[in-house]
C-alpha cells in the first residue's frame, strides 16, 4: 500500500504527495522527488527509505530537524511511522499517512493538489498541529526573539493540576513546571543551550507520564482527558524546541 506525505503547515500547506517508490528525497533543489517552496529550507535534503513498518529518514541537511518532537541532527537517521509528524524547518510540518485511493502511473511520487486527498486525520492530530502553529506564530511575532519559551506555568491545565497531589503523577508534574520556569529564566539570561535542555527534559517527562505513569493511576475518561492535556502541552513544548534549536550555537 502506498503512503502519502501531507504538508499540514508551511508554503505548500494542503498539497499531498503519494509515494510509490522505495526511496525518495524531499528538499528544494533539483533531484528531489518532493520539492518544497519553503524559503527557510536550508541546503541539502531528507532521504527517505522504505523499511518494514515505516520509513527511514536520513537528515542530509546542515541543521537538525524534528521527528515526532525528537531532535534528529544532521547526518542522523530515524524511522518515520504512519501518523507521525516531521518538522524540517520552523515553517514546514509534514505528516505521513496511509493512502487508500487509486493511483495511476509509475512515477515515484504522485502530486495531489489541495482538496484532492482524503482527509481522514484524527482530532487529536489537528489539536497537535493547531497548538504548534499557534505557539510558533506567537513566538515569531515577539520583538525579543530570545523570549522563545513558555511563561510561568503556574496555570497548568486543570486536568493536570487535579493530579498534582497524586503520589505518582504529582512529582513529575511539579518537575515539568520547574523545568519550564527554569527555561524561561535561562532565555531571559540569553542562555539558550540551558533553556533548550530544560524544555527537552520537560518533553521527555510528558511522554513518560502519558506512556507509563498515567495508565497505572487513571482509567477511562480520566485517563483520556489527562493524556489529551499532556499531548497539547507537549505540542507547545515541541514547537518551542524547534525555534530554540535553531538558536543553539554551532558546534
Amino acid at each position: 500500500m502506498a503512503v502519502r506525505i501531507e504538508v499540514v503547515q508551511g508554503a505548500d500547506a494542503g498539497w499531498s504527495y503519494v509515494v510509490q517508490a522505495r526511496e525518495v528525497r524531499i528538499g528544494r533543489g533539483g533531484g528531489c522527488h518532493i520539492r518544497m517552496r519553503d524559503p527557510g529550507w536550508p541546503d541539502g535534503n531528507l532521504h527517505l527509505v522504505n523499511k518494514q513498518g515505516g520509513w527511514l529518514v536520513v537528515n542530509r541537511m546542515p541543521t537538525g530537524i524534528f521527528l515526532d518532537s525528537q531532535v534528529l541532527e544532521s547526518g542522523q537517521q530515524a524511522t518515520w511511522y504512519e501518523g507521525g509528524l516531521l518538522q524540517p524547518t520552523a515553517n514546514t510540518l509534514l505528516r505521513l499517512v496511509s493512502h487508500e485511493g487509486l493511483v495511476t502511473g509509475s512515477q515515484p511520487v504522485v502530486i495531489l493538489p489541495p482538496g484532492t486527498a482524503k482527509k481522514h486525520t484524527q482530532i487529536w492530530q489537528y489539536l497537535f498541529i493547531a497548538g504548534c502553529v499557534a505557539v510558533s506564530v506567537f513566538l515569531v511575532m515577539q520583538p525579543n526573539r530570545a523570549a522563545m519559551v513558555p511563561r510561568s506555568t503556574a496555570g497548568l491545565p486543570t486536568v493536570l493540576e487535579s493530579q498534582a497531589k497524586d503520589p505518582i503523577l504529582g512529582p513529575p508534574i511539579a518537575q515539568v513546571r520547574r523545568l519550564m520556569d527554569d527555561s524561561s529564566l535561562f532565555v531571559k539570561q540569553n542562555k539558550v543551550p540551558e533553556a533548550f535542555r530544560c524544555l527537552d527534559q520537560a518533553r521527555a517527562l510528558l511522554e513518560r507520564m502519558a506512556a507509563e505513569d498515567a495508565p497505572n493511576r487513571l482509567r477511562g475518561d480520566d485517563l483520556t482527558a489527562f493524556r489529551a492535556e499532556l499531548k497539547k502541552l507537549g505540542a507547545s513544548v515541541g514547537a518551542q524546541l524547534v525555534l530554540l534549536h535553531r538558536k543553539l550555537p554551532k558546534k
